[in-house]
């Protein structure tokens, strides 16, 4: 399984079961977990190559286009998701975007608004969102971006020059 900076999300699976964790700094490489009598192995996708998500469309045009579907980096407002706006799991539109570390530009509020309307029952109302409906959504956007980066990737590495399959090597 490949992570984008598994440093993260391996961070809050090491309660579970971790048999080995290579690491480099703060940075986890790979982590190997043993659940229900089987191994499983946690790799991290930003070493092998370290640029944002939102940066795959443009490196691999080609393959996004071929998928057919609106498939991209989707914004989300990260520190809007409070632990007390996320109780109430209604979200406030016109709020959303300013306390963003940058704030976000009027285009980059408006492709939010965008995004909640192509969700089918994201929008509560004139000015309110589902926050878990649209969290669900930017999860699936980045697995589906990841899938295709790293698939592309993955391709390009094994023809020549390179010839060399990205699964069976670890990178810092």
């Amino acid at each position: 399984v490949y992570f984008h900076n598994l440093g993260f999300d391996g961070r809050l699976l090491m309660k579970h079961n971790v048999t080995s964790n290579i690491m480099k700094g703060s940075k986890i490489i790979t982590q190997k977990h043993s659940y229900d009598g089987k191994r499983i192995t946690l790799n991290d996708s930003y070493s092998l190559f370290p640029q944002a998500l939102k940066r795959f469309p443009a490196a691999f045009k080609k393959e996004f286009a071929e998928q057919g579907v609106r498939v991209q980096k989707e914004l989300f407002p990260y520190r809007y998701y409070s632990y007390e706006h996320v109780l109430h799991k209604v979200g406030i539109i016109s709020e959303v975007g300013y306390d963003e570390l940058p704030a976000w530009s009027q285009a980059q509020r408006e492709e939010f608004v965008k995004n909640i309307d192509s969700i089918d029952g994201c929008r509560l109302g004139t000015d309110t969102f589902d926050m878990m409906l649209y969290c669900e959504f930017y999860c699936q956007q980045d697995v589906n971006v990841l899938r295709i980066g790293f698939n592309a990737f993955r391709q390009a590495a094994l023809n020549e020059p390179i010839c060399i399959d990205i699964h069976t090597v670890k990178t810092a």
